[in-house]
C-alpha cells in the first residue's frame, strides 16, 4: 500500500484519531525536514481537520473533520491495527494479509469511529444489527479486532449488559463516541485465558504423509497452537480443521483434524469452528 503524505496524514486521522512526524518518517520513510512540510502543508489546505496537541506532542483530529480523500477501508484498518490484529499472530500468517474478495464493512464513518475509539480510549454509542432479540443499541469499549476468514470481528465491553462480547464489524449500522470511561479487556477472562488446540492430518484423507508435509510434522504426530478462549473457534475456522465430533466434514475440504475436541466443550467460540455442532 502505497500512500502521499498528505493521503497517509488524512487516513490516521480519521481512523486512529491522531499521529505523529515519526509516522511519517518510519511508515512513509520521510525525512524529519519532509514530514514537517508535509503537515505544514496539510494544516495549511485543511485546518479544519488537524490541530496540534501540545501535551502529547503529537497531531490530533479535531471535531469538524471531514475526510479530505477517500480511503479503502481494508488498507485503512490493515494499516491503523497493524501490529494488533491477534488472530494475524497466532497463526503466524505473513504480515502482507490478503484480504478476502467480498469481505463486507459497514460505512467508512462507523468504522473509523470504533478504530478511533480503540486507539483513543473512547466509549461509542452504537446500533448493532443483531440476529438475537437483544436489540441494536449498545454502549461499547472496544478492546481487539480479528478478522476471520474475511470477516472481521470486534471484541469489547457491552456496557449496558456490563459484559465482555464479540460483534461482527459489518453489523454496526451507526457509531458515536461518548464521554464514558473507557473499560479494558484486564477483567476479559475468556481473552486473558490461554488454550492449546491439537491439530493433526485428517485421519480420513487418503494421503495423510502430504499434509504431515503442510503442516512441518517430521518427528511427531500433532501440532499444537496456543490460542485463547475468544479466538480458538476463529483459529479453527480460518485453518478449516475439521472439529466434529466424529470427523464427518469432507476430508479433501477439511484437510486437518481437532484431535482435542473433548477439551473445549465449554468454550463459547468453538461455535465458529467447522463441524462442532455436528
Amino acid at each position: 500500500m502505497k500512500l502521499g503524505s498528505m493521503v497517509f496524514i488524512d487516513l490516521l486521522l480519521m481512523y486512529r484519531g491522531y499521529l505523529g512526524r515519526n509516522d511519517l518518517t518510519n511508515i512513509l520513510g520521510m525525512a524529519p525536514a519532509s514530514a514537517t512540510r508535509a503537515f505544514a502543508s496539510y494544516r495549511s489546505k485543511y485546518p479544519d481537520n488537524i490541530t496540534y496537541d501540545v501535551s502529547k506532542t503529537r497531531y490530533s483530529i479535531t471535531p469538524d473533520f471531514s475526510p479530505a480523500f477517500e480511503h479503502n477501508i481494508a488498507d485503512a484498518i490493515d494499516l491503523v491495527l497493524k501490529g494488533n490484529v491477534v488472530l494475524r499472530k497466532v497463526l503466524d500468517i505473513d504480515q502482507n494479509h490478503v484480504y478476502v474478495k467480498g469481505a463486507t464493512f459497514p460505512s467508512s464513518d462507523v468504522v473509523a469511529e470504533l478504530t478511533r475509539a480503540f486507539h483513543l480510549k473512547h466509549c461509542v454509542d452504537v446500533d448493532y444489527a443483531s440476529s438475537s432479540t437483544e436489540g441494536s443499541k449498545r454502549i461499547f469499549s472496544p478492546n481487539s479486532f480479528f478478522d476471520a476468514g474475511g470477516i472481521w470481528y470486534v471484541r469489547g465491553v457491552n456496557l449496558m449488559k456490563k459484559e465482555y462480547r464479540t460483534y461482527k464489524l459489518c453489523r454496526f449500522t451507526r457509531a458515536e463516541s461518548i464521554d464514558t470511561t473507557y473499560v479494558s479487556n484486564d477483567k476479559d477472562e475468556e481473552w486473558h485465558s490461554n488454550i492449546t488446540l491439537t491439530i493433526a492430518p485428517h485421519t480420513k484423507h487418503p494421503h495423510p504423509d502430504a499434509l504431515r508435509l503442510d503442516l512441518g510434522l517430521v518427528d511427531k504426530p500433532v501440532i499444537n497452537i496456543t490460542t485463547n478462549k475468544v479466538l480458538a473457534g476463529f483459529t479453527l475456522s480460518k485453518m478449516r480443521v475439521d472439529s466434529s465430533k466424529d470427523a464427518l466434514l469432507d476430508c479433501k475440504m477439511f484437510n486437518l483434524q481437532l484431535m482435542n475436541r473433548h477439551e473445549l466443550t465449554d468454550i463459547k467460540s468453538m461455535d465458529f469452528a467447522p463441524g462442532y455442532n455436528l
